[in-house]
């Protein structure tokens, strides 16, 4: 009876102590979200640059720095390949696996108070946009993301990134964890809009 009881303590005690994998996901968000929207917004007002961007407009025609994040996350299974095809080029095994295991991932949406790491951004919800020159002064853009693969090392998040209905990037971000931040290690592009 008291090796039951030790055994039970323990498997909690083990359990409270390990992340949630909706915890790890916002700390990847907060140790990198500038990595994944990029500061050019700050001078342009748009995540890409175009030929005619060569002038900075008037910061006065534009309403702060809002990002509409689309909280339910869309399903990556689409982007999976692309992803082994370049993974397998190179030495990404921990990755591979992390593919290949497919963790259960419970998040369904995401809760935008959570996300503190954001610049000058400000993280407004996805309802009712519209991509129209109004809205273009009112926001720098979208933010979508896809159900990501993490474990306690290693995370791939896939995300879209877009600022007008013919400029926009789906990523896959390949993060590990060193010294209890959450770093960049690859980014692959996966299609262009």
């Amino acid at each position: 009876m008291k090796k039951y009881i030790y055994g039970c303590l323990a498997l909690i005690t083990m359990l409270s102590c390990k992340k949630s994998q909706d915890d790890v996901f916002y700390a990847i968000l907060d140790d990198n979200f500038l990595t994944l929207t990029d500061t050019i917004a700050y001078e342009y007002h748009t995540f890409f640059l175009t030929p005619n961007d060569t002038t900075k407009p008037d910061k006065n025609t534009f309403d702060g720095y809002k990002i509409c994040i689309d909280r339910k996350f869309a399903e990556s299974k689409e982007f999976r390949n692309g992803v082994v095809e370049v993974l397998k080029t190179g030495n990404y095994k921990e990755y591979l696996k992390l593919l290949h295991e497919q963790p259960n991932f419970e998040l369904k949406l995401i809760d935008l108070n959570r996300l503190k790491q954001t610049g000058k951004y400000e993280i407004v919800d996805f309802i009712n946009y519209k991509m129209d020159r109004i809205s273009r002064t009112k926001y720098v853009g979208i933010l979508k993301f896809y159900k990501p693969y993490i474990n306690d090392h290693h995370a791939i998040i896939f995300f879209l990134k877009q600022s007008s209905p013919k400029d926009g990037v789906v990523n896959a971000f390949l993060f590990h964890k060193v010294n209890n931040k959450w770093q960049l290690e690859k980014k692959i592009e996966l299609m262009r809009i």
